[in-house]
């Protein structure tokens, strides 16, 4: 089990005036992320795992005129681990934002794009 979160406060302190000690865009304040997984003792080699990652609200632009809103996005997955011939080999499956949240992100300087919809992911490693 995983769990992050973060705090800032991030501000202009030296700025052009009218900027003096806005908040820094594209910066949300509150941060958070909480991941678990478990391996069933009924299948070995199965694992499952589930999370979710927050976002606070922040702002868009310098100016601190618009807000981007605050968001929280789940994923959950499973793989198997197995050896095959002597090779070990995991296949993976996740689903990202299992609940298909649309928000919006931001990279600063009124830069907005939309926010990954859910996605499905199958893949498989085989170590040589």
């Amino acid at each position: 089990m995983t769990v992050m979160r973060a705090y800032l406060d991030a501000r202009y302190v030296q700025a052009a005036a009218g900027y003096q000690n806005h908040k820094l865009e594209a910066v949300a304040p509150f941060q958070a992320a909480f991941n678990a997984e478990y391996r069933l003792k009924s299948v070995r080699g199965l694992s499952v795992n589930a999370g979710f990652n927050y976002v606070s609200r922040s702002w868009l632009d310098a100016g601190n005129t618009v807000r981007l809103p605050s968001y929280i996005v789940g994923n959950v997955g499973a793989a198997y681990s197995m050896k095959i011939a002597n090779h070990h080999v995991v296949l993976r499956a996740a689903v990202e934002n299992i609940g298909n949240v649309r928000y919006w992100m931001s990279r600063g300087n009124r830069n907005l794009f939309s926010g990954a919809p859910r996605t499905v992911s199958l893949n498989a490693r085989f170590d040589l």
